[in-house]
């Protein structure tokens, strides 16, 4: 089995400096809440074990959910998803405006009512 490259607060911070305008940069206090939640994930796929696929869908849906930024979250929820594909050398299965989709529905009010959990599943079903 190959090793899983995650994601990480150098890989992140720099990946949000080249996002194109008009992106608001994030605050150093938002940087911190969401490289905590890359954390948490990268904790949670190291401890119990998760698939390739399993960590794509956490990193999508809690960043579209968790709202760390003020403005940008699904966006960075895109990007994030394609560069850990990239980083993994791997192809996404489907076309980024599908994936700007995914990201609209599963921050809209329509599925508010749904749980993350539900969320990271669809995804990670999507993702296979």
């Amino acid at each position: 089995m190959t090793s899983i490259i995650l994601l990480n607060s150098k890989n992140l911070k720099s990946l949000l400096e080249q996002i194109p305008e008009p992106f608001p940069q994030p605050t150093k206090k938002q940087l911190k809440e969401l490289v905590g939640l890359i954390e948490l994930i990268n904790f949670k796929a190291t401890t119990i074990g998760l698939s390739f696929h399993q960590i794509a869908a956490e990193y999508f849906v809690r960043i579209c959910v968790g709202h760390k930024l003020i403005d940008g979250n699904k966006r960075t929820a895109v990007i994030v998803l394609d560069v850990f594909y990239a980083l993994n050398m791997k192809t996404l299965p489907f076309s980024e405006e599908q994936v700007a989709k995914y990201a609209i529905a599963m921050a809209s009010i329509q599925t508010s009512q749904t749980s993350v959990e539900k969320k990271i599943l669809f995804m990670n079903q999507e993702l296979l």
